[in-house]
């Protein structure tokens, strides 16, 4: 009711409606929403948009959220932001190989493209035990800024244009398998392999992060095939590969870098890259990106130059 007090037919919307299952009192701050979803009807598209935040501001700020096109700014003033992107990008984290931070660089990314440019982020767990299903955000990031569900689902390929009407930037992070993307989404094809083809056959960008060792390099080189055949059948995916847990001074990383560069033609190796510390478990253990637990941390400058480089590659896909 609520909700749907909001409606305005003017605004280019002609319902809203929420369905609720349990909630505290808006006075007790963190609302318990069993399920949080409104559905609104905006002409003939229908915009499926999660909440999981206080309820309070959901009131105050549904119309305002539904009534939004996608395009981030830095300007806190919604009407004023100036388009980052022309339309919302889906990022997709992936690597077969396990233990490369792919979740961690996730998180990373998210918070620090809603922090400081300013974008509705949405972060999608496509692991079906994956550890980012239960992250929460305990930082200063404004309410909303930031949702992290679960997309372990069949209907994956259906929910991430749903995600696009709603959020500007969309971060799926995946579970470590190599999908058959010349199988196509057949019906013999189920659980992770399935999910992370649906995300791969909607991204706009796709970051494979490895460390730099031997090992890393055989596991990835496979994937990095797949990716090049995907990329023939679709033209405007781009792709690029990061360096986790590097350590410059060791002949190894060395060794890695000259090996990646140049050595495939449409997945090339970004410059930047993050430094082996432990910092950034720390953080993700405190609930925070690094940019928030300790934001003059060299690895949160590592960080935040991968954010820019990746904004840099979605942008060059508008032409801009």
């Amino acid at each position: 009711r609520d909700i749907a007090e909001h409606s305005n037919p003017q605004k280019g919307y002609s319902r809203a409606a929420a369905t609720i299952g349990r909630a505290k009192s808006a006075n007790e701050g963190q609302a318990d929403i069993k399920v949080p979803i409104y559905q609104i009807q905006c002409v003939d598209i229908y915009i499926i948009v999660p909440f999981c935040r206080d309820l309070a501001y959901h009131r105050g700020q549904a119309n305002q959220v539904a009534n939004r096109a996608p395009g981030c700014g830095a300007n806190e003033d919604l009407s004023m932001q100036a388009k980052l992107f022309r339309s919302s990008k889906v990022i997709v984290i992936a690597n077969p190989k396990g233990g490369v931070g792919k979740t961690t660089s996730t998180v990373n990314l998210g918070s620090i493209i809603a922090r400081k440019y300013g974008c509705r982020v949405c972060l999608i767990d496509g692991e079906k035990d994956g550890s980012l299903s239960n992250f929460q955000f305990f930082g200063n990031n404004e309410p909303g800024a930031i949702d992290v569900f679960s997309g372990f689902s069949n209907d994956l390929q259906k929910q991430i244009p749903l995600y696009r009407h709603a959020y500007d930037v969309i971060i799926v992070d995946t579970a470590g398998v190599t999908p058959d993307v010349g199988a196509g989404f057949s019906t013999s094809m189920v659980g992770q392999e399935k999910v992370a083809l649906a995300a791969v056959a909607n991204a706009d960008l796709l970051l494979i992060p490895m460390n730099p060792s031997p090992i890393d390099i055989r596991k990835t080189e496979q994937y990095v095939n797949t990716v090049e055949r995907l990329m023939v059948m679709r033209p405007q995916l781009r792709a690029a590969i990061m360096l986790n847990e590097v350590k410059k001074t060791e002949r190894l990383t060395t060794m890695s870098i000259e090996e990646l560069t140049g050595r495939w033609e449409h997945v090339p190796l970004l410059p930047e890259t993050i430094r082996d510390t432990t910092i950034v478990k720390q953080a993700f253990g405190a609930g925070l990106a690094i940019d928030e637990y300790e934001p003059n941390h060299p690895a949160a400058d590592d960080y935040r130059a991968l954010t820019d480089r990746v904004v840099a590659v979605l942008q060059d896909l508008d032409g801009q």
